[in-house]
């Protein structure tokens, strides 16, 4: 029996390391082709107005678009699945994301994200992605050849997005999407299969977190009405964010830079910001240049509630008019609460909760160390330790089970 488990035990890990380099493989054949495809792809070639599915330039997420449009280099929520499908790999709890708002003119719009993290046995932990989009025109007057008037037809595009999120190293991560795109006016319909793909990488500096993304979007054959064939609104961006406590205190202000060049446009450029107040209220304002779907300022709030966030955006269009949004977004991990004091805990108060949880470990007494554990991670969400702590205690009390 001895040499049996032995045996299993050696065949179980020969089989872990073929998987991890399988996936390290893979992700190289996926860096390799998101660089392929940003310095290979014919993105220069078309003009305004010559592309077809622009619903999906319309941006993703009340916060997004609030902080005007500048999300690519900060990717830490579900809202990533639009903006770079490698930020997926940064989430370690499940969260959707929901919006219906009225759009310009008498259009609607709608869409729906999901994240749900996902480890297999003997691969890299991932994180899956999901969304929908649909614009409702309405109802359109209709008219002959003549140009006489006949009954009012509807319109509406659809996408839907299957995404994976995972890191390729510490602090590296890697996405990609694959979407279904829709288009159909009155009897008429066209589809389209696309692409998404994106890196992000995250690191310490001067105290706080800097992001860097790059993204590819909306890759893929263009839709065909009839006889005429439209390319799909693609694009490539590059952002970069700064998140840091101000003042001392656990108020984070995050700013954000997204630089984009689309296929039917020139460059143009988003820089937003966001300053969290006691856990609860979310202040965000942006800008947004270029002619891609409207420019000019962008203001937003957030509000948080157990696992619930709303938020809400104001973007103007231009002489098209302005737009508001509310969406929500549910957070299936710890629930946020509102934090009374401004003044953070003293890395002297963690260290001694820390040892004071280490003393019950080693006396035994795991059920006390995990409640110890358990007032470090309301101090500090990311300490290692108190991590690594609470699953030792955990295995302990198993075992006595």
């Amino acid at each position: 029996m001895i040499m049996n488990k032995k045996l299993f035990t050696n065949y179980h890990e020969r089989m872990k390391a073929r998987n991890f380099r399988f996936f390290s493989c893979l992700r190289g054949y996926i860096l390799l082709a998101l660089i392929n495809t940003i310095f290979c792809a014919p993105i220069f070639s078309s003009s305004p107005g010559s592309t077809s599915a622009n619903f999906l330039k319309i941006a993703v997420g009340a916060r997004a678009s609030g902080m005007g449009e500048a999300a690519v280099g900060v990717s830490d929520d579900v809202n990533s699945v639009y903006w770079n499908p490698a930020g997926l790999g940064t989430l370690a709890d499940k969260e959707v994301s929901f919006l219906y708002t009225k759009w310009l003119d008498d259009m609607s719009y709608q869409y729906f994200l999901g994240a749900y993290p996902v480890k297999f046995e003997n691969f890299p932990t991932q994180t899956i992605g999901v969304a929908a989009y649909n614009l409702s025109y309405g109802n359109i007057q209709g008219a002959d050849y003549e140009g006489a008037k006949t009954e009012k037809i509807k319109a509406n595009d659809m996408a839907f997005c299957l995404s994976d999120g995972f890191a390729i190293a510490e602090n590296l991560y890697t996405g990609l999407s694959v979407k279904y795109i829709s288009e159909a006016l009155d009897t008429k319909k066209a589809t389209a299969i696309a692409g998404d793909a994106g890196i992000f990488y995250k690191s310490d500096l001067l105290g706080g977190d800097m992001g860097f993304g790059l993204s590819a979007r909306n890759f893929g054959q263009g839709l065909k009405f009839v006889s005429e064939e439209y390319p799909l609104p693609m694009n490539i961006a590059f952002g970069t964010s700064y998140k840091k406590n101000l003042f001392g205190l656990e108020d984070p202000l995050t700013i954000a830079v997204d630089v984009n060049k689309p296929s039917d446009n020139k460059l143009y450029f988003n820089a937003g910001a966001e300053y969290w107040i006691l856990n609860l209220v979310g202040v965000r304002v942006g800008y947004k240049t270029g002619q891609d779907i409207g420019l000019g300022l962008r203001a937003g709030l957030g509000l948080r509630m157990n696992i619930f966030q709303l938020d809400f955006a104001y973007a103007g269009y231009d002489k098209l008019g302005d737009t508001f949004r509310l969406g929500m977004t549910l957070k299936f991990g710890k629930p946020a609460k509102l934090r009374i004091t401004s003044i953070p805990a003293t890395s002297e108060e963690i260290d001694a909760l820390l040892k004071s949880a280490e003393k019950l470990y080693t006396d035994g007494r795991y059920a006390e160390a995990i409640l110890e554990y358990s007032k470090v991670l309301n101090l500090d969400a990311t300490s290692k330790k108190a991590i690594e702590g609470m699953r030792k205690c955990n295995e302990k009390l198993q075992e006595k089970k």
